[in-house]
């Protein structure tokens, strides 16, 4: 059955296509629809290979690539790759992190050692000062309030304590064994323990040393002397500096007699309670006259401490093992002795 045309009616020739006017107006816009459909989408394609095949690294991951492909590190590591990774990365790329934290440790020991150093050369300044002009120097130390050089001062005294004390505990058990003449044989069981009598000592002396700074700084506010800890410790200071050197003069004096030694610490301590007080400072609105009595109340106070803690630390100046040297004078021939 032939086919007609659905414009015009008239029979298809055997192209199909009828030559009407409105059959060939049907083509034309049948042609330019076909174009704007199909036409892009070939474009589109042609054209997309292409530019991410040039574009490797680019998002999208075409043609199997990996998206992170040509940055720098890639396939290095989540750490590898980035500048200076064999020196930054402590796990990764070597020792850099280590080496960095031991640069921040020898730094903050060099920081420290001359701030150290500074003290030290500030502290041996400050002492011939001191000697020279003891109350004019001596008060104006107090008030510049410096505190690290304060205990320089304090440990210097608690050194010299101890020295002392151990000198004077050898020259006992000397003075027993002369006085025992050839009976003495048995003390060679008695074993003093020196050594934790010094340290015990130097604790003694620090600790007893910052309680009497804190009391001058606490009464002081009572009488309304309001002076910093800082400065208050600085009088504490002032009367190590005088003490130390008088000191060692009675730990020298103890080997040659120990009695004149014990009378010369005894009123070492007396003097430099009188130190403390010409020194101590004035604040403004204080009345230096208050400093007699916060001197005074401040060493009844210290003495008070004293009465309790003192016959505790006692026994770390006797042998450390009393049954051992019981045991050994019970081995001791005393017909000797009697």
């Amino acid at each position: 059955m032939a086919n007609f045309c659905i414009y015009c009616g008239k029979p298809l020739p055997e192209s199909g296509i009828c030559d009407c006017e409105m059959s060939k107006q049907a083509g034309v816009q049948a042609g330019a629809s076909q174009v704007s459909y199909s036409q892009p989408a070939q474009d589109s394609q042609a054209g997309f290979a292409p530019n991410y095949q040039q574009n490797p690294g680019s998002s999208g991951g075409y043609a199997g690539q990996d998206p992170y492909q040509g940055q720098p590190g890639y396939g290095q590591g989540s750490y590898q790759g980035q500048p200076g990774y064999a020196q930054q990365d402590p796990y990764y790329g070597g020792n850099g992190g280590y080496d960095r934290a031991q640069q921040m440790g020898q730094q903050q020991f060099q920081q420290y050692q001359t701030a150290a150093k500074n003290i030290f050369s500030e502290a041996v300044g400050a002492f011939i000062a001191i000697w020279k002009k003891p109350i004019d120097t001596g008060r104006s130390f107090c008030m510049e309030g410096k505190i690290g050089v304060s205990i320089v001062f304090i440990v210097l005294q608690a050194i010299c304590t101890g020295l002392f004390m151990d000198a004077a505990m050898g020259s006992v058990m000397y003075i027993a064994g002369a006085l025992l003449g050839s009976y003495s044989s048995f003390l060679n069981y008695i074993h003093l323990p020196y050594f934790r009598a010094f340290l015990v000592t130097m604790i003694i002396m620090v600790v007893f040393s910052f309680i009497m700074g804190l009391l001058i700084w606490g009464i002081g506010q009572i009488f309304r002397n309001k002076l910093s800890f800082s400065q208050a410790l600085g009088v504490v200071g002032v009367k190590s500096v005088i003490l130390s050197p008088v000191m060692l003069l009675a730990c020298l004096m103890s080997f040659l007699n120990v009695n004149v030694a014990l009378v010369l610490a005894a009123l070492c301590f007396e003097f430099g309670l009188i130190v403390m007080t010409a020194v101590l400072p004035t604040s403004q609105g204080g009345n230096h006259n208050m400093a007699v009595y916060i001197m005074g109340l401040a060493l009844i106070c210290n003495l008070i401490v004293a009465y309790f803690v003192i016959p505790k630390a006692a026994m770390f100046y006797v042998p450390s093992n009393p049954s051992s040297m019981v045991d050994g004078l019970d081995d001791y021939d005393w017909d000797d002795l009697f």
